[in-house]
């Protein structure tokens, strides 16, 4: 009897410890990435952008002279002093700058267009492993990327709106977390060390246009 009652007692206690002595489930580790600090702060981003510009340079220099032209050539046909009979040739000029713009801005736009489709697959790619790594090294499970306004006042109404658009269309904006919960510059951090660790290698992209040309004064 004594045994018995025991064994009960012992049998009790391994039941109702059992859900105490149960391994407990891992938390899940939420953190979340403003995409537009990354890259903006990121120095290839950076040197992406350097490129372009140097890269539309003789472009916009181009299309610079041509609507001076047009503006010279506007302005002396309102000249008291303007032959009626240079009319024509004036006019056929304009139109002719005219329409090399049209050219120009195709040849940019096609430009732009092949040049930023390339670097922007190629950052993101970086981004995105970057954000796994560091997840990865810090136990976290779960990174959700979002937009946020980097400059200006972000309870501006355009600002505002365009969150309110994003959530109507079923994205997510995170309206409040705690401090620690953005890993945006640390990302950012660790893009910049390997980008100085490969040499701060210049970066490349696609070459000009050709058949661009600035046509002569009149």
């Amino acid at each position: 009897m004594i045994r018995t009652v025991l064994a009960l007692g012992l049998a009790a206690l391994v039941w109702c410890g059992g859900p105490l002595l149960a391994q407990q489930p891992t938390p899940t580790r939420v953190a979340i990435v403003n995409i537009g600090v990354v890259f903006t702060k990121y120095d290839k981003a950076k040197a992406y952008k350097t490129h372009m510009e140097k890269l539309l340079e003789p472009y916009q220099l181009e299309g610079k002279n041509l609507k001076k032209q047009i503006l010279d050539w506007t302005e002396a046909m309102k000249s008291p002093k303007f032959d009626p009979k240079e009319r024509d040739r004036y006019e056929q000029g304009i139109r002719g700058n005219q329409r090399m713009l049209e050219d120009l801005e195709m040849k940019v736009r096609k430009l732009v267009g092949t040049t930023q489709e390339d670097q922007i697959v190629n950052l993101f790619r970086e981004v995105q492993g970057a954000i796994q790594a560091y997840a990865q090294a810090n136990g976290i499970h779960v990174v959700l990327g979002y937009g946020e306004q980097i400059d200006g006042d972000i309870y501006a109404f355009g600002n505002i709106n365009r969150k309110m658009q994003g959530m109507d269309l079923g994205s997510c904006n995170p309206l409040f977390h705690v401090p620690g919960i953005d890993i945006s510059q640390p990302v950012a951090d660790m893009l910049n060390s390997s980008f100085q660790r490969a040499g701060g290698a210049a970066v490349g992209g696609a070459t000009p246009v050709s058949g661009t040309s600035t046509s002569k004064q009149k």
